[in-house]
């Protein structure tokens, strides 16, 4: 389905450096940012997934097509539940004088031939047959709350999308969402002031 406005976003998280301005002793280390925009990799209209089924054919000579997303869904919250530790550990990056700005994405990583992609409209009308593709992006729209956790307490973390892609398509998937966030010195200078609001 097509993007919406509210889930075209992704959260960084900017820990250290001399410009951050302490609010509060629990706030000592990572402010999220929330990137929308022309700086998001992630498009308002374009297409997202938003559900995952596992097809497959019955062990029968009827060749019968099955789905199941149970295997599926294990896989996906496997994925985005490694990513907790990932974010703890961003939040206490950087120190006094460097800045460290982190991003965590889950990617669930599939065997080669094995996506296909079927796009609906907003009303759930099927645009086209199911076609292979090297990787989808899945909404999830996951907010991580750190609870009680020392000088962490009360920070939280928005994982927006989940990638799902094949192995060989890895690296140029990283490539594209790092380079849609590739910033000036201008706009980090602009995230900066950001961040000690």
């Amino acid at each position: 389905m097509p993007r919406k406005k509210n889930e075209s976003y992704v959260h960084l998280i900017w820990g250290g450096g001399p410009a951050r301005k302490v609010t509060s002793p629990y706030r000592r280390n990572g402010n999220c940012l929330d990137i929308k925009g022309n700086d998001c990799p992630y498009i308002c209209g374009e297409y997202v997934a938003k559900s995952c089924d596992q097809v497959g054919r019955k062990a029968s000579n009827t060749n019968e097509i099955i789905t199941n997303d149970g295997h599926i869904f294990n896989k996906i919250s496997q994925s985005i539940n490694s990513s907790f530790d990932i974010i703890i550990n961003s939040h206490s990056k950087g120190d006094n004088e460097n800045s460290v700005i982190s991003i965590v994405l889950p990617f669930l990583i599939v065997p080669e031939n094995k996506i296909w992609v079927c796009n609906y409209t907003d009303d759930g009308n099927r645009e086209n047959e199911p076609e292979k593709v090297k990787h989808i992006t899945y909404y999830i729209g996951k907010l991580w709350k750190i609870e009680d956790n020392g000088y962490l307490r009360g920070a939280s973390y928005m994982l927006s999308h989940l990638e799902v892609c094949e192995f060989d398509n890895l690296e140029q998937r990283m490539e594209q969402i790092l380079e849609k966030l590739s910033f000036s010195e201008d706009k980090l200078d602009m995230l900066s002031v950001k961040v000690e609001n």
